[in-house]
Order: C-alpha cells, then structure tokens, then sequence
C-alpha cells in the first residue's frame, strides 16, 4: 500500500462520528465563541461529507483570520479537509503555511509528504498519458503514409 494510500485510510478511521458532530454543534450554537467554534469546525473538517468539510473550511479560515490561538490546528484541520475533498493544491499550499510557521510539525510533515509522492504519481500519470498519445500519433501518421504508397502503387 502506498503512504499517499495509508495516509486516506489512516484519515477515513478518524472520520467524525454523527454524535460527534451534533454534540460539537449543540455546543456551538449554545455558546458561539473560539472556544466551542474551534471543535465543532474540526470534527465539521473530519466529516465524511464534502459539504460538511467544505463548512469546517470556511469556519476555521474565519478562526484564523480573527487571530484564533491555535491558528496552526486550523490550518491542519483545515488540509486534513481539503485533502478529504481531493483539493490537493489546497492542501499543499495550506501545509506548507504550517511548515513555515512551524518547521517541526510532524502531522504537517507527514501531510506534505504525501503530497508530494501524489504529486510524483500525478505527474508520472500524465507522462505516460502524453506518450501514449505521441505513440498513437506516430502509429496513425505510419499507417496514413503506407496507405498512400500503397495506393500509388497500383
């Protein structure tokens, strides 16, 4: 199995319980502050709905932005989610903000990491697309030619 393989399931046996959700919500929307804000916007990023991990996005930039002290768990909670939501330069760009802020993170390592082997994937995939693609160019230019001359021929 691949890291970028173990790293999804690894992400998948952390997804948010339904109870987990709720309770994280009732306790918000009793008390809106950071403080209640913060779990209800990770457990919203660990979701198995991408509409939910989208919301939890959108809630942990607004911690961030309003200077949150942990601003650096958003930003992992929040690559966590766009990595869930295959937004993979999202997540690059967000992890790569943790790693200049903090050089030593291990999870934000390990996140990088693997997409940087998913990028290597990506791009190896592509490579092989635009050379089977030259390949059949190549084939249909030699068949063309031989048709003709073939054709000349009689």
């Amino acid at each position: 199995m691949s890291a970028p393989d173990l790293f999804l399931s690894k992400l998948h046996s952390q997804l948010s319980s339904p109870s987990l959700l709720h309770s994280t919500a009732l306790t918000y929307n009793t008390s809106p502050t950071p403080s209640t804000k913060f779990p209800y916007a990770y457990s919203l990023c660990h979701s198995p709905s991408p509409s939910e991990r989208a919301f939890g996005i959108q809630l942990m930039d607004s911690l961030t932005d309003s200077g949150y002290e942990h601003s650096e768990d958003c930003m992992y909670g929040k690559c966590v989610a766009q990595y869930l939501n295959g937004d993979f330069a999202g997540a690059r760009r967000t992890v790569e903000g943790i790693l200049r802020y903090n050089q030593e993170n291990g999870r934000a390592k390990e996140v990088w990491e693997v997409l940087r082997i998913k990028g290597e994937e990506k791009e190896r995939m592509e490579n092989v697309a635009i050379g089977t693609g030259v390949v059949a160019v190549g084939v249909g230019v030699v068949v063309g030619l031989v048709g003709i001359f073939m054709g000349k021929k009689r």
